[in-house]
């Protein structure tokens, strides 16, 4: 399914500023009009500066301002499939929506965040000699526990906790060239904004995953990773939001695992079979137990 204008307005609208809003609005009252429109034309039409409306199509994940008029000029409202999912939906209807809402969260959420990104993050990663990783709901600190047993298993050395006085203590004994991983939808949890700052006091390389709009922990980030909500407050906006994470957690790793695939390979491997040395002890009778 392609992912037209609708759609990812859709997904962004919480994220959206009053001047932003104000674009939006314009272009879904004039999609007519706005196709022939230059960027500062459709600004000076909505009330806006130019740099908010090419903002707000950068936020879409367009590469351009032309990107974004032309997928409103092929995109017919009367054709928008709505993605919700109701209750009144059956099986086969719901999985359908889901996988929609799937594809459109992954494809929005890599287009939104830049290849040199990707590389800058992974580069800090592979240079660093400890990474700490902080998340504080339940969902973020299951990730940061996965991404800190990725990296263990490929022998990089890595530490998170549910604690914050752990997780300080910890940072405290880090140097110039570590790297800390943040994870926060809002990007204004009043710890991982410490950490951040404590991090960036130190020398370390800040990566955090947060929510597109402006927040406290993208500005101390040295890479800030963009997660997609669903728009719609509803029981699927906690999958979404994982499954943007995981998305973006997952491009990391396996570019990670590129810069020295044989070397990461040979660690992970040696792990695994530690894990499954059978190990022999005396019986009393001088038989072998396994």
């Amino acid at each position: 399914m392609p992912m037209l204008f609708h759609h990812k307005l859709q997904f962004i609208s919480g994220d959206l500023t009053a001047s932003e809003q104000k674009v939006a609005a314009y272009i879904d009252e004039h999609r007519e009009s706005v196709r022939g429109m230059s960027s500062s034309a459709l600004a000076e039409a909505s009330g806006v500066s130019q740099p908010t409306i090419i903002r707000f199509s950068k936020k879409l994940g367009y590469g351009s301002y032309r990107q974004m008029i032309n997928d409103v000029g092929v995109e017919n409202a009367d054709e928008f499939i709505n993605m919700d999912v109701s209750e009144t939906d059956d099986t086969a209807t719901t999985t359908a929506l889901l996988a929609q809402q799937y594809n459109t969260i992954v494809n929005m959420t890599l287009s939104m965040n830049s290849i040199e990104d990707i590389d800058l993050a992974v580069q800090a990663v592979y240079q660093a000699r400890k990474v700490m990783v902080a998340g504080y709901s339940e969902r973020n600190y299951y990730l940061s526990e996965y991404i800190c047993y990725r990296l263990e298993n490929i022998g990089i050395d890595s530490f998170t906790n549910s604690h914050s006085s752990l997780l300080y203590a910890r940072l405290l004994n880090c140097e110039v060239g570590d790297v800390l991983i943040v994870l926060s939808e809002s990007g204004e949890t009043r710890d991982l904004v410490n950490f951040a700052k404590l991090a960036r006091k130190k020398g370390m390389s800040v990566i955090s995953i947060t929510r597109s709009a402006a927040n406290t922990i993208q500005s101390l980030s040295n890479v800030n990773f963009k997660v997609m909500e669903y728009g719609a407050r509803t029981f699927l906006r906690s999958c979404m939001l994982r499954l943007s994470m995981n998305c973006i957690v997952d491009a990391l790793f396996l570019n990670l695992i590129k810069l020295d695939y044989s070397d990461y390979r040979t660690r992970s491997v040696k792990l695994n079979q530690m894990t499954k040395l059978s190990y022999e002890v005396p019986d009393p009778n001088g038989r072998k137990i396994k």
